[in-house]
């Protein structure tokens, strides 16, 4: 589909071009997909620069505003992005005034974003359910998949599988696979779908 349905409400969304993100991206598809990531791990990401800021772990904190300077550009979040780099910078001189007085800020408008993104997640509830006998069929096949190292049955059953509602732990699996898939590592795709089959049955 050239046209992967953009939620209306992401336009609305104050500090995002969707534009540009589509840009970087290269696809709505893409942007989709990216954006989607963004939002799954920004709650922990900003708690995690809130953290190191409280104990002046500096290296680390400047280490964390970098990530976020790239992340927030591709997703074409350039307010958000212009602070990190800001942050970055001061994180680099040691200049700690300047830290401590935009910090605050670049968590509101973080979390912010974050909370505005949760539109992303309304059409999640219109997938379908995934019953506990598709899911350990969904990673037997996996498995047998990965052990003939199909790359493109690979990326169609997690496609398919991201029709479903996923719990948290099945979200997680799933980007871990994708990015084993994209390192080529089949045995570390064995490995989880052996792991979650194991666990299935002791259920």
């Amino acid at each position: 589909t050239g046209q992967a349905a953009i939620p209306r409400e992401l336009y609305a969304i104050p500090g995002l071009s969707v534009e540009q993100g589509i840009n970087n991206c290269g696809s709505e598809e893409s942007y989709l997909s990216v954006l989607t990531v963004f939002r799954q791990t920004a709650k922990q990401k900003a708690d995690e620069i809130e953290d190191l800021f409280a104990i002046n772990d500096l290296a680390n904190y400047t280490i964390k505003v970098h990530a976020l300077k790239s992340s927030a550009r591709i997703i074409g979040a350039m307010p958000l992005s212009e602070l990190a780099k800001d942050l970055e910078a001061a994180g680099k001189s040691g200049d700690w005034e300047q830290i401590r007085k935009a910090t605050g800020e670049l968590l509101r408008q973080y979390r912010e974003l974050d909370g505005n993104l949760s539109c992303l997640e309304e059409e999640k509830e219109e997938r379908k359910e995934l019953t506990p006998q598709t899911r350990r069929e969904a990673f037997q096949t996996i498995g047998e998949i990965a052990e003939s190292m199909d790359f493109g049955m690979m990326e169609g059953i997690l496609q398919d599988l991201k029709n479903y509602r996923l719990s948290d732990e099945d979200e997680r699996n799933l980007r871990q696979i994708e990015e084993l898939l994209m390192q080529l590592d089949w045995d570390g795709i064995c490995l989880i779908a052996k792991e979650e089959l194991l666990n299935f049955n002791k259920s």
